[in-house]
């Protein structure tokens, strides 16, 4: 006699996960070759997924473009820990005709976590020496001078920091959602939140920010993202968020 579906069903689950396991153990991440509207790989493009050591912590990279001869455009990602890498493709089409474009996740994030990363492997300053050390590994393989470079939200934070100690290694500096007074933007962001909280009468939403109280937090994780959720939901609600599609 069959046990019914619903004793059985239990095992299935660990089956499925064990089958997800096998898949992403034997068949590691790719990207797609660059093609030509007839399908055919162009000849002296790049499209690499690939692994490098930074700082002593293996770290990575997506490099793509139609052109190896291109010049070389270094992306910092936000957060921190917010890594493109997974969707970066599907918006930088355009710049690969004319960059070789490069994606990193830095160390911790994405693809560049480690377990044993401890919060001195984390400081600003080996990130910085990191983008550096980037830099010179992409100038060198590619045979160029200097690079470009481009930091979104705390990429741009990132960004700056380098540039401002190793000037020479760059041609231009381009910050996307710059970040300029951190503390300050935040203590702006918490208090527009909480001003159209009270002005929409969203108990919910004023009761959780004024818990929270205005930062520094106490638990900047955990009452960050609770204040960005309310920042996001007044802004949509006001009709300042842009929504685009990728």
């Amino acid at each position: 006699m069959k046990k019914p579906f619903y004793k059985r069903k239990r095992y299935l689950f660990p089956l499925f996960f064990l089958i997800l396991l096998l898949v992403f153990l034997y068949f590691p991440s790719w990207t797609p070759a660059i093609k030509d509207a007839r399908g055919n790989k162009l000849p002296n493009s790049i499209a690499a997924l690939e692994e490098v050591s930074l700082g002593g912590v293996k770290q990575s990279l997506l490099i793509r473009g139609n052109d190896k001869n291109n010049p070389i455009l270094l992306f910092l990602h936000g957060g921190p820990g917010y890594p493109q890498i997974a969707y970066a493709r599907k918006y930088q089409q355009r710049l690969e005709k004319d960059f070789i474009v490069v994606n990193w996740d830095q160390r911790g994030s994405g693809k560049s976590y480690h377990w044993n990363l401890t919060e001195e492997d984390m400081q600003v300053d080996k990130l910085v020496e990191d983008t550096r050390e980037l830099t010179l590994y992409l100038t060198e393989r590619f045979h160029q001078p200097k690079i470009f470079i481009a930091g979104h939200s705390w990429g741009s934070t990132l960004g700056a920091l380098t540039v401002q100690r190793y000037p020479d290694n760059y041609y231009a500096y381009i910050g996307i959602g710059q970040v300029a007074n951190s503390p300050l933007g935040e203590l702006r962001s918490y208090e527009f939140a909480l001003r159209e909280a009270r002005k929409s009468n969203n108990e919910k939403a004023i009761m959780e920010l004024e818990a929270i109280g205005a930062p520094p937090y106490r638990n900047p994780r955990r009452d960050a993202t609770l204040e960005r959720k309310w920042v996001a939901n007044s802004a949509d609600r006001r009709g300042l968020l842009i929504r685009t599609g990728i």
